[in-house]
């Protein structure tokens, strides 16, 4: 069974993206909004922010550099940043899911190579002598594991998920928006109406 823990990847992925995307919508028009407003001086909502603050006068000093790109420029800054923040819950959320289609690949590789083994000497008739076992369900798998290690297992690795896609998102979101900008500016693709 090549597809085990699918359907978990599946619920993993949905949830990461039912939070991901909106968030990093919403955050990137605000950021960019926020960027503007500290750059003209405003303070925005930000005013006493040291890490904000910080960040807009980087930005100021390379938009001043390049008066023709400092739209861009902010708005790369604003997405990467958005990407970042929206990836953050959206790997927390997600990571029980990630951990039942990890244990269900886990449960798969352990079968099979019991199988693959009788009294410690390679079974080369594996395949003959295997009986097919349906695959445990995700809610099956879950509940295993809430049984019989606690539910605290399923956010095992949380943290670790999170520090890999707070950067990973970040960076990918900015640069997807860079480039579907350029598409559009060049004729390659069309422009999403706005609402």
């Amino acid at each position: 069974d090549y597809y085990q823990g699918a359907a978990a990847c599946v619920v993993r992925d949905s949830m990461f993206s039912a939070v991901l995307f909106p968030l990093y919508a919403h955050a990137k028009v605000w950021l960019a909004a926020s960027f503007v407003a500290m750059m003209a001086g405003g303070g925005g909502d930000h005013a006493g922010s040291t890490t904000t603050s910080t960040m807009a006068m980087m930005m100021t000093s390379m938009a001043d550099q390049h008066q023709d790109v400092s739209s861009g420029v902010i708005n790369f800054w604003a997405n990467m940043m958005a990407g970042s923040l929206a990836a953050a819950p959206a790997a927390a959320i997600s990571t029980p899911a990630d951990v039942i289609k990890t244990r269900m690949q886990q449960s798969r590789e352990a079968a099979a190579s019991e199988s693959d083994h009788v009294d410690g000497k390679l079974n080369r008739d594996a395949s003959k002598t295997t009986q097919l076992t349906p695959s445990p369900s995700v809610i099956d798998v879950a509940r295993t594991i809430i049984q019989t290690e606690g539910p605290e297992v399923l956010m095992s690795g949380w943290f670790e998920r999170v520090v890999r896609s707070v950067p990973q998102f970040g960076v990918t979101l900015a640069v997807f928006d860079v480039l579907s900008n350029m598409a559009i500016h060049h004729g390659l693709m069309v422009a999403a109406a706005s609402s």
